[in-house]
């Protein structure tokens, strides 16, 4: 399998099923990512929101947001942030100072660092929109926030608002993993997944999820949700017309607010569409990893300071493990299926598995394209909402020849939901969805640090599967890997913001800690 891994960790994806039972018969339950009267509905939100403030009936937002680079961004609008209607009003004037750290105090009671940072804007004519860059502000300061507005009600009224903004990082979302067969038939179903995380922990993000084939977006699911500390899956399908190697690439991009970082927010990899001659080819894999990410902030009363009068270390944790397991059979399978069985476990302990029976199709669609080589395509499905594990089985068949394919996906997806593109959602058939709806995947089974994500099963040295598929004849696969350690330490440079000799200079380094086991297998025979 073709997996795809993030600059500062190596890892992969394979499958994992429950027993079937009556948990087999119902379909996931999508659930739609949408706005209500409140704002946005999420399947979580965590992280720090724009402070809001109203008076007389004018609601305004505004933050303050902090990138990679040091700069603060400050936005206020009379309207919505990241919304692209226009903002009513108008923003006369606006007054901002760094409120002073506890005990920054003289002899005298008067705070010492009063014009430590202090901006006044007036006679503005932008409308009701406001946005303003600073360099040399630390996370976690709060800016106090003075804004005199008009043009509100039928005489036009003046209306002034105060409010405090903490200062916060930007989110940061990461591509961490691109999971896809390494080899598959033209024409024909192929699903890719693509691990979404948020790594500042502040607060969460919107982004588009995107896949490329050669360079052109192909699939995608919109405005998709990341909470704050948050791993994410996107399931893409896509089918490929022209044999050959393809370069494929996933993205999140177009990021709301705006990404802390955009050089990790994409994965890119090569897949082989070709007719092989093999009868069973597989590819599998199984990965998970823990990031352990340490945030410095120290902070020096006088840039000549050598010793920070003010250290604080803040400390996050995030796990992600999936499975994978995608194989194609050279023939198109008889129907119903008389069993399909996937088990898997790891240093000999069984982990999952599932087991169904007399499978049906949920959908047979003819196909009249005098190029291709089948048809009629089937789909066969199951899904399991205790362990979410999905199952997808597509038959390519020719009445005329009685030739034909058949490949079978299974997976469990990293992260708390699982977002479905629209090409996915177009082929589900019975699945009622939209792109962008999601799936939320099962709570996880081990949780040592209260509040973070960690890893659902645990996993020893190496990892095996065995899948069955019985329509008469047995088709069987047994996949078998070592799961290698992997050990990454990664910092990024101290970043440093002196202002005048008399005040504060604040630095900040950020530390990742990446640890975790990954492994693949694949064959043709």
């Amino acid at each position: 399998m073709a997996t795809l891994r993030s600059s500062w960790c190596s890892v992969l994806v394979s499958a994992l099923l429950v027993p079937v039972g009556g948990a087999f018969a119902r379909g996931p339950v999508f659930q739609h990512h949408d706005d209500d009267k409140d704002g946005e509905h999420h399947y979580k939100d965590t992280g720090e929101h724009p402070t809001k403030a109203d008076r007389l009936g004018v609601v305004v937002e505004s933050r303050a947001l902090l990138d990679k680079n040091g700069v603060t961004d400050f936005e206020l609008t009379t309207g919505k942030l990241d919304s692209t209607a226009a903002a009513p009003g108008n923003v006369d004037a606006l007054h901002l100072e760094l409120v002073p750290l506890p005990g920054a105090a003289d002899g005298d009671g008067e705070h010492q660092y009063q014009t430590e940072f202090e901006r006044e804007y007036k006679h503005l004519r932008g409308g009701g929109y406001v946005h303003y860059s600073y360099p040399g502000l630390a996370r976690n300061r709060s800016l106090a926030v003075e804004a005199k507005l008009s043009g509100f009600g039928h005489g036009r009224e003046k209306v002034e608002i105060e409010l405090h903004d903490v200062i916060k990082y930007r989110p940061d979302l990461v591509l961490q993993a691109l999971d896809f067969p390494a080899t598959a038939l033209p024409n024909t179903v192929v699903q890719f997944s693509a691990t979404v995380a948020e790594r500042m922990a502040d607060l969460g993000a919107h982004t588009d999820c995107a896949l490329y084939v050669d360079g052109q977006q192909v699939d995608q699911a919109n405005h998709i949700w990341v909470n704050a500390l948050g791993v994410v899956t996107c399931r893409f399908s896509y089918k490929f017309a022209t044999s050959g190697k393809h370069k494929v690439m996933a993205k999140a991009q177009s990021v709301l607010p705006g990404d802390y970082d955009e050089s990790n927010n994409s994965l890119s990899g090569e897949i082989l569409i070709a007719n092989p001659n093999a009868s069973l080819f597989y590819s599998a894999g199984a990965f998970e990893q823990t990031q352990i990410q340490d945030f410095i902030y120290d902070e020096y009363k006088m840039v000549t300071s050598l010793v920070p009068d003010r250290h604080m270390r803040t400390t996050t944790t995030t796990a992600t493990q999936s499975r994978y397991f995608s194989g194609r059979i050279a023939t198109a399978v008889n129907l119903p299926l008389k069993k399909v069985s996937y088990t898997d476990s790891t240093d000999g302990a069984a982990l999952n598995s599932l087991s169904y029976t007399n499978l049906y199709d949920d959908f047979t669609l003819p196909v009249s394209d005098p190029t291709l080589d089948y048809t009629s395509i089937s789909r066969l499905s199951g899904y399991d909402s205790v362990s979410g594990g999905t199952l997808t089985i597509w038959r390519y068949a020719n009445a005329t020849t009685g030739l034909g394919s058949t490949t079978i996906d299974v997976t469990y997806d990293a992260g708390e939901v699982t977002y479905h593109s629209d090409k996915y959602c177009k082929s589900a058939g019975t699945f009622v969805c939209v792109g962008g709806d999601y799936v939320l995947n099962p709570a996880d089974t081990t949780t040592p640090i209260a509040g973070k994500t960690a890893p659902k099963v645990t996993f020893g040295r190496t990892y095996a599967a065995d899948l069955v598929l019985d329509d008469g004849t047995a088709y069987s696969a047994h996949p078998t890997m070592a799961l290698n350690p992997v050990t990454k330490n990664t910092s990024t440079p101290e970043l440093c913001s002196p202002q005048a000799p008399a005040l504060p200079r604040n630095c900040f380094v950020i530390g990742n800690t990446t640890v975790g086991k990954s492994g693949s297998a694949a064959l043709a025979q």
